[in-house]
């Protein structure tokens, strides 16, 4: 396992429309098979969800299983079969990294809203003591009109740290899971290497988003069937962007080792 931070390049933002591309082509190539796994990743979510443990621990396996689906990637670009299992590879050998690249993201998950719980609790009492203040210089309606703007200017500024923070979460962990199944790179150098890797490709991470959330909202149309294909189509375009700004890491799958 590898502590020093691999290298990485910058690539154009247009290499955003081409992972699109290479994710619906990874996916043509065998359809039936990522719609079968797509299911019961979504099946395992849903169940995750019913209970409070389960939603908690879920950040904590969710690499584990984006990894085998990333394995899954590695295998149908090296001409070989995609199977059911590969949700499931990186329970195997790669999974004490995965695990730690999760426990990573439940901890930053926690503290993202934590911050965000501790300030929406110092505005909101803010708010109210400046509404005391005011009781004894203003009418109801005008203290009631101030609270409530007080309030809404809280909510806001709550919201827009909150996804500024999971704008940093994000970037943190969106190459972390690949560094770590396929670049044999520990966890906390994954996690780091992924920050500035996304940082310094923001432009075409930003051009594939942009693609994406109309894709996501066409998805939804048909009873939220279209996510079948629209899920894996954006694993193998995460995969595509990872070969692409690491393509002189070498790759190796745990079914390499001999």
């Amino acid at each position: 396992m590898d502590n020093s931070l691999p290298v990485f390049r910058v690539v154009a933002a247009g290499r955003g429309w081409d992972w699109i591309v290479q994710g619906f082509e990874l996916f043509k190539r065998n359809p039936g098979i990522w719609v079968a796994i797509t299911v019961i990743w979504i099946l395992l979510n849903m169940a995750a969800s019913i209970t409070g443990a389960g939603a908690l621990a879920a950040p904590l396996f969710a690499p584990v299983l984006l990894g085998g689906m990333l394995i899954g990637c590695a295998r149908l670009v090296r001409d070989q079969e995609l199977e059911i299992s590969h949700l499931f590879a990186g329970f195997k050998q790669p999974f004490l990294p995965l695990l730690g690249v999760g426990l990573g993201l439940l901890i930053a998950q926690w503290a993202v809203a934590l911050i965000a719980g501790m300030l929406a609790l110092t505005l909101g009492a803010g708010t109210f003591l400046s509404g005391a203040t005011l009781s004894g210089s203003a009418s109801e309606a005008a203290i009631a009109a101030s609270v409530l703007a007080g309030l809404g200017v809280g909510i806001l500024v709550v919201i827009l740290v909150a996804l500024l923070l999971y704008g940093v979460v994000l970037m943190a962990f969106t190459f972390a899971p690949a560094l770590a199944v396929l670049g044999n790179v520990a966890p906390i150098a994954a996690i780091q290497s992924s920050f500035k890797a996304a940082w310094a490709n923001w432009r075409p991470l930003t051009i594939a988003g942009l693609i994406a959330l109309p894709l996501c909202i066409i998805a939804a149309i048909p009873l939220m069937l279209g996510y079948l294909v629209l899920i894996p189509v954006l694993i193998g375009a995460s995969y595509a962007a990872y070969r692409d700004i690491y393509p002189e890491l070498p790759e190796q799958l745990a079914e390499d080792t001999p």
